[in-house]
């Protein structure tokens, strides 16, 4: 592929682009606009949703890694369909997929059925609970169990879990988060909705009373702008739990929130938000983290822009109550921090000495943001603009140590961090389509 300039000839400016090795054109034969495509786990197959109602699934042909063979479509639902994922391969071969038609439907593959059959996927649930189109939705990690987080065009959040993994057919909706109140429809912008894919990020302060909770619709009557991370400051003596955490992006307010999950009440509570963003956003995706000491969150959206957040702990991650009045709040640590949260302010520190961004949230040990409860610091650390129109996506690769996003200039563009705690991006590869043949 050569780079071109706007006239059409080849640019003298740029050199030739290198060969994109495996990159092929996959002919879905789909009758209407192509909305959402997934690989599953392993990437060696692949799935497709249209608004022709259909999903179609695609087996990769071992001999090449090239060429995509049909292995089966149906008619999926009764209206566009806007979104299709894969369940981890833990709980067998299951697909969801949403739509413009109110339900999410749950589906599970016969191996015995013939391939294009129309058979070999059977539909194992219909989750009706959305009052509007649903817009996203997300598998949990698997040791999370079978769960699935659901986004609505009516500005609600619904996490769903099969109790009984062997009988797909029941689902308990076990959480609903109000993240927009009063929603308009077409006013807002789509939610979108991610998982945290690590097991254990931080320990979260959670209230010890349930007078103290946060109730799911505050996030809504406040606004995702509304403060700083909402678990902090709380009055009562907290405890601390390993946390299942969510980011959603939307709706009528720019920037994205994090939500955290207290499993010994199973609530959800409203935390930080990922500020900076001009206009609304179409797209999160919170990336595996595959043993850093610091999570990755990336956004797509309406300004132009790709933003990468960074989420570290806070100073310490030792339980004790905050600090009385009396103590030295000067006076140095009776106990040093662990090494991963050293490393972490460590690599803030180099990022500010380096001219890199600097933290939205760093609260100092004693403030009265901070309890020593190992609060989150969240950093933008890069805000890449080179789309210059809308940006509808942003995905990771399965190891999150690359990011692919495309926009309405008609472009795909994978970026790498190059810098320390990834302080520095770079762009490593563009795709370009043709307009007239839809060919890269």
């Amino acid at each position: 592929m050569t780079a071109h300039a706007p006239g059409g000839g080849p640019s003298p400016a740029q050199p030739p682009a290198p060969p994109l090795a495996g990159l092929s054109l996959l002919e879905t034969a789909h009758e209407d606009l192509v909305h959402d495509l997934q690989f599953d786990f392993y990437g060696t197959r692949l799935v497709t949703a249209s608004s022709d109602q259909k999903l179609k699934v695609w087996d990769c042909l071992q001999h090449d890694r090239t060429s995509w063979q049909l292995s089966d479509a149906w008619k999926a639902h009764d209206a566009s369909i806007v979104r299709v994922t894969f369940a981890h391969p833990d709980y067998g071969t299951l697909l969801a997929s949403c739509s413009f038609d109110r339900t999410v439907r749950i589906w599970e593959e016969l191996d015995h059925e013939p391939r294009r059959s129309g058979r070999r996927w059977v539909l194992r649930a219909r989750l009706v609970d959305s009052r509007a189109p649903v817009t996203d939705l997300a598998f949990a990690p698997a040791h999370l169990g079978l769960r699935l987080a659901t986004a609505s065009a009516d500005g609600t959040i619904r996490i769903y879990e099969a109790m009984d993994v062997v009988n797909l057919a029941t689902w308990t909706l076990t959480e609903e988060i109000q993240v927009v109140a009063d929603p308009r429809g077409d006013a807002d912008g789509p939610l979108s909705v991610s998982w945290c894919k690590a097991k254990h990020l931080y320990s979260v302060p959670v209230p010890a009373h349930a007078a103290d909770t946060f109730p799911p619709s505050s996030a809504a009557s406040n606004g995702p702008d509304s403060g700083a991370n909402s678990l902090r400051g709380l009055g009562g003596t907290p405890f601390f739990t390993p946390s299942a955490m969510l980011v959603v992006g939307g709706g009528r307010a720019p920037n994205p929130r994090i939500y955290y999950q207290d499993a010994a009440k199973s609530k959800w509570f409203p935390g930080d938000c990922l500020v900076g963003h001009q206009d609304l956003v179409n797209d999160v995706s919170w990336a595996p983290s595959m043993g850093r000491s610091y999570q990755l969150i990336a956004t797509a959206c309406r300004d132009g822009k790709v933003r990468v957040f960074r989420i570290a702990s806070g100073h310490s991650q030792y339980v004790h109550n905050p600090p009385s009045p009396a103590v030295d709040r000067n006076a140095p640590a009776s106990l040093p921090p662990p090494p991963v949260h050293h490393n972490n302010l460590v690599a803030a520190m180099a990022a500010a000495n380096l001219g890199g961004p600097t933290s939205m949230t760093t609260p100092g040990a004693g403030s009265p943001a901070d309890s020593g409860a190992g609060s989150p610091l969240i950093t933008c650390v890069a805000c890449l603009d080179e789309h210059r129109a809308q940006v509808w996506r942003a995905q990771w690769n399965i190891t999150g140590t690359a990011l692919s996003s495309s926009g309405d200039d008609g472009t795909v563009r994978v970026w790498k961090a190059t810098g320390p705690a990834a302080t520095q991006w770079k762009r490593i590869q563009t795709i370009r389509m043709n307009r007239r043949t839809g060919a890269a």
